[in-house]
């Protein structure tokens, strides 16, 4: 069950996939994964410049190119998204399934090396963007219709669903201390999973936790897979993803904010482990204020009946 645990998760990442998006070169990524690691194209290294550019290469030339890089709809279901665009070191012109996806007559573009790919996440798919695939590190140059060109792996989103079904009894409370208890809620406001204790201690059904809706684990986890996800980004680096966290200046920060920026002689922390940390004294604070809430109440209901007392 553990290794195929691992076949059912983003290479990008680690997680469950959610929306698997088939590329070309038959592996899968999540469709916001992908998205994170566009890397846009100079116009002068993309195919549609170079015809526009009138380079040496004929408009005959790009349809046969164009038949070459679809792929059979009998053989993988699907057609293909553009070319692939093989490395010096591995010049490979074919995919997996024997089509060639490259005439070795057309020129290629330089190496990307210096565009690796960058974490960022855009509101829309720059022009001539260029995805390269985890797994076999194969690039490919985007269209005009970007990732809505891909299909979407609906078999694979199946199977993760049902998979995660069967595991929810293994759900763990994420917030005990010492060894994990199974969880018996989760919280979809506060996404987090909660044992018996750990809910009564830290998630009480009073003051402005009572609003909060509280589910069975296997519908939360399937519920978190499929609600979109909320991405931050850097302020000063707007291209990358918030990652980790600065303790020094009790702030998020990206990779690039300790490469170039203050941040690179702070001590940093995983922003995942922090955001736990910070969310469980968050819900023990605001316990602690429903409780004094509840005090005050009393201690004013005891001021009136004192006044109607002495009247």
């Amino acid at each position: 069950m553990d290794e195929m645990e691992e076949e059912l998760k983003c290479p990008v990442c680690g997680s469950f996939f959610r929306e698997p998006i088939i590329l070309p070169c038959s592996h899968n990524i999540c469709q916001a994964c992908a998205r994170n690691i566009l890397v846009q194209t100079p116009d002068a290294e993309s195919p549609q410049s170079s015809r526009a550019s009138g380079s040496g290469v004929s408009d005959y030339d790009y349809l046969d190119l164009d038949k070459m890089s679809l792929y059979s709809e009998a053989d993988s279901g699907y057609g293909s998204y553009g070319g692939f665009v093989s490395a010096p070191t591995t010049p490979c012109q074919k995919s997996p399934n024997g089509v060639r996806v490259f005439p070795p007559t057309v020129p290629q573009p330089p190496p990307q090396h210096h565009l690796l790919p960058q974490p960022g996440s855009l509101p829309q798919i720059p022009r001539n963007s260029c995805i390269t695939c985890p797994q076999c590190h194969r690039s490919l140059i985007l269209d005009e219709r970007g990732l809505r060109g891909f299909p979407k792996n609906r078999v694979l989103e199946g199977v993760v669903d049902r998979y995660q079904q069967s595991k929810a009894a293994a759900l763990k409370c994420q917030l005990c201390e010492k060894s994990p208890k199974e969880a018996s809620v989760m919280c979809e406001q506060c996404d987090v999973f909660y044992c018996d204790p750990c809910r009564l201690r830290c998630h009480p059904p009073r003051g402005p936790l009572a609003k909060h809706r509280l589910v069975p684990p296997a519908q939360g986890r399937i519920s978190r897979r499929t609600s979109p996800r909320k991405i931050s980004t850097c302020t000063e680096h707007e291209l990358e993803n918030l990652s980790m966290y600065c303790v020094q200046c009790k702030t998020p920060v990206c990779y690039q904010c300790l490469e170039e920026g203050k941040h690179g002689t702070h001590e940093v922390k995983a922003l995942g482990a922090m955001w736990k940390l910070h969310k469980g004294q968050l819900s023990q604070a605001l316990t602690g204020l429903s409780d004094r809430a509840s005090e005050a109440k009393e201690f004013l209901v005891q001021l009136r009946n004192m006044v109607q007392h002495i009247q």
